[in-house]
């Protein structure tokens, strides 16, 4: 059985959505932005048995700034991009919990998102399985 969670953030939001099923967790954020100033987190679990975690960004702006933050359960920034006008970011990383140098793994993760007078889009998608 698979369970969605459709959440909103700020005006003009597009879907965003979390998918919870059995040994697998994918959230997935996604906003379409003009002139928003805003800073949300939104938290998602990495079981112990998971064996990698992937993410994927993409984002581009034509005025003013967007940051992506991932935390780890210890509340440590593990990735941060910053997308700014005329520089598009799009990235795709995967690690498993050998790769990962910082303690814990498995646990709450957060991703944070902020906006200051930003208009353009950007999505954030990260999986644990």
């Amino acid at each position: 059985m698979m369970l969605a969670l459709i959440l909103a953030i700020g005006p003009a939001a597009t879907a965003q959505a979390v998918w919870i099923s059995p040994g697998t967790t994918l959230i997935r954020l996604s906003k379409g932005v003009e002139n928003l100033s805003l800073t949300k987190k939104f938290t998602f679990n990495i079981g112990e048995k998971y064996s990698d975690v992937s993410y994927s960004i993409f984002g581009t702006v034509k005025e003013g700034t967007v940051v992506m933050k991932l935390y780890t359960p210890d509340k440590k920034t593990f990735k941060e991009f910053k997308i700014t006008p005329g520089q598009e970011q799009s990235r795709q990383e995967s690690f498993t919990p050998e790769e990962f140098d910082e303690k814990p793994f498995s646990g709450k993760w957060i991703i944070e998102l902020s906006s200051t007078n930003a208009t353009g889009y950007y999505m954030i998608m990260v999986r644990g399985r």
